[in-house]
Order: C-alpha cells, then structure tokens, then sequence
C-alpha cells in the first residue's frame, strides 16, 4: 500500500479506485484498517460464489432507475454516520487496460456529505486474476495507491459540477494506476485498444 496515510482514520470518506480485477473490491473491503462498504451489482447476492462481499457488508447496486437512488440514500446514510463508502466511478471492470469516463456517483456522495473524496489506483489485479478468470493465480504483486483527497469545496451541487469534479478524479485516478485515461464510457471501448500498465 501506498499513500495509506491519505486515508482518513475516521469520519466519512469515499473510496474511488480503478476496476481491472474481481479482486479488487475484496482487498479493499478486508485490506485497510478501516471498515469499508462498497457498492457492487446486486448479482453478487444471488450465487454462493461471491457471498463473500453481501457478507462484509456490500451495499448491493441495482442499476435501475428507482433502485440506484435507494442504493445511493444508503450509502449517504453510511457516510453520514461517518463510515467509509467504497465506489468503482466506471461502474464496471476495464477490459482493455484504460481508465475510462467515471459516472458521477462518488462525486455525488462526496458532495453532499462532505465527505473526503480519494483517488485510489489499482496495479496488478489484473494479472493475477483477469476478468473472466475463475481462480485467481499463485503469487504476482499488487500495489494500492491512494492519493490525496481531492478538494471538493469550489464544486457546487447541479449535475455540471458533478461531472467536472467525476473527469478530475478519473484523471486522478488514472494517474495512480499509471493507466492511461479515455474519456468515453466502458461499454464504448473496443477490446482491441490494449494499454499496458506498470507492474
């Protein structure tokens, strides 16, 4: 882990780091010294294979219209109570090495509680256990960087700060992980642009 000392030992902080592995949530949920839920798609509660996260606490995600407010009034509440939110902006894994367009709801939740925002970069997941990889592979090395909270006092509240302040922590982010950044969702990426990454 680097930069451990950016993560608030208390008080409300919302987690934001790049998503390249099914690990990835595992190792924050039970890798800091600090209890931490994440929202994770609500499939998650439905196969004995991944109970492992709704039992550390996974604030489930359906991505409905409806279902994603209540997702994102409970996670408030969370960080209200001065607990530690754990949210991947691109809303899925990156299968092609880059760090795409965040979705504005770690900007959401960050601005309207006042919560500390961190950049969180993800290095080496990917190796040991690449998306569609049941098992994960024997040995490799992973690095957590988490950076700086970002200052989020000169952002208002409408949806045009939301996204300014999103596209800051995506190029944050991207940074951390030494990936380069796309400004175009996921789902938009060919699968034939592959960046590499620092190992």
């Amino acid at each position: 882990m680097e930069g451990i000392e950016n993560v608030p030992v208390d008080g409300p902080v919302v987690l934001a780091p790049n998503h390249i592995s099914f690990l990835d949530s595992f190792l924050l949920m039970y890798g800091l010294p600090r209890k931490v839920l994440f929202l994770g798609k609500i499939e998650y509660t439905k196969s004995w294979k991944t109970s492992v996260f709704p039992a550390a606490g996974m604030i489930p995600v359906d991505r409905g219209g409806k279902g994603l407010v209540a997702t994102l009034d409970r996670a408030t509440d969370v960080l209200e109570a001065g607990g530690a939110i754990g949210i991947f902006p691109e809303g899925t894994r990156s299968r092609d090495g880059v760090i795409h367009k965040g979705h504005t709801g770690a900007a959401h939740l960050a601005v309207r509680t006042e919560a500390a925002l961190v950049p969180v970069g993800i290095i080496g997941t990917d190796v040991i256990q690449p998306p569609g990889t049941p098992f994960p592979a024997r040995g490799g090395k992973v690095r957590l960087r988490f950076g700086a909270p970002l200052d989020i006092g000169g952002y208002g509240t409408g949806a045009s700060a939301r996204r300014d302040l999103t596209s800051e922590l995506m190029k944050s982010i991207a940074v951390l992980a030494r990936r380069a950044f796309a400004p175009i969702p996921a789902a938009d990426r060919p699968l034939d642009s592959q960046v590499g990454t620092a190992r």
